[in-house]
């Protein structure tokens, strides 16, 4: 296992490089949705999933987490996002004995658009005709596993399907990543390195526009008995350096209440920006989780989900 767990490294320092000198590159980008994260839990936490996403949601932050995991999950999540817009993702895992296995939905909708035709005259520059939607969506198939002691590989493929002014778009893409758990005294740490959004560029009528390159790595401490968690998680979304970090404490085992901040929103005015929270509750195989994010004069953003963990899920012990 030990030869495995060194050329995974090797490849995905590999791919991080290459995916860098491809970021300085980008300007504008396809399938902006794919930016827009999944889970409540990681939302609330300042979006610094790469070292922390513990269950379905690993399939979008780092498929390489799938791989720690000892029990299937099914995420059901919603988010009320800016304007009329909404984004969603949908999330199921199971465990065995070869690894765990993952898939996904992500769907991004723009909400009611009035279409308009352009008219001869200087009085009437154009016309209504009608309304509709944007739609996009990207289906995740994720593989994760265990390849030596607690440090994990992981592997999305996905399809990615867009819906501009009633036109239909196809692509495709790879995320890939690496992660590792470990004790030191009272203190657990895990490590996560991802690349999300590798592939070929997005074809649409007369123009071909790159994916939304997203090269991330973070680390998380958990502590106080296990009722303690801090994140910090950074890297780059097509070419700009991004921050995060987020903390979460568990008073109870029913409760947790999360903060975080984030980064990367230097375009948007207002107040609070990059601020995030929120809580989780969870009781036996179901948890209800909310975030809040501040988009200052953008305005605010809720976000919920809830996790079933049924063990019809599993397919053998892992």
């Amino acid at each position: 296992m030990k030869k495995y767990f060194i050329i995974s490294i090797i490849a995905l320092v590999s791919i991080l490089n290459f995916s860098y000198s491809q970021s300085e590159k980008n300007g504008t980008t396809s399938a902006n949705f794919l930016k827009l994260g999944a889970g409540s839990r990681v939302a609330a936490m300042g979006s610094s999933g790469v070292a922390i996403a513990n269950g379905a949601d690993a399939i979008y932050w780092n498929p390489s987490l799938l791989g720690l995991q000892n029990s299937g999950e099914l995420l059901l999540s919603y988010n009320k996002w800016i304007a009329e817009t909404h984004n969603s993702f949908i999330g199921f895992t199971s465990t065995n004995n070869f690894g765990t296995f993952g898939f996904g939905l992500l769907a991004f909708t723009s909400g009611e658009m009035k279409r308009t035709e352009a008219i001869p005259g200087i009085n009437a520059p154009y016309t209504e005709d009608g309304t509709f939607w944007n739609i996009d969506g990207a289906l995740y198939v994720s593989y994760g596993v265990d390849v030596y002691k607690n440090t994990c590989f992981g592997l999305s493929l996905k399809g990615i399907y867009q819906n501009i002014a009633e036109e239909s778009f196809f692509g495709g893409a790879v995320d890939v990543g690496l992660s590792t758990k470990f004790n030191v005294n009272d203190f657990g740490f895990s490590i996560g390195l991802a690349v999300n959004n590798l592939g070929p560029k997005m074809k649409y009528k007369n123009e071909e526009v790159d994916l939304p390159l997203i090269i991330n790595g973070g680390a998380a401490a958990r502590f106080y008995e296990n009722k303690a968690l801090v994140s910090l998680s950074g890297g780059s979304i097509d070419g700009n350096t991004v921050i995060r970090f987020g903390g979460e404490f568990t008073p109870i085992e029913y409760v947790s209440i999360r903060l975080g901040y984030r980064t990367g929103l230097d375009d948007i005015s207002g107040d609070l920006i990059g601020l995030t929270a929120g809580i989780g509750l969870q009781y036996s195989g179901l948890k209800l989780d909310y975030a809040y994010n501040a988009y200052g004069d953008l305005g605010h953003v809720h976000n919920i989900s809830l996790t079933v963990i049924p063990s019809l899920f599993n397919f053998g012990d892992k």
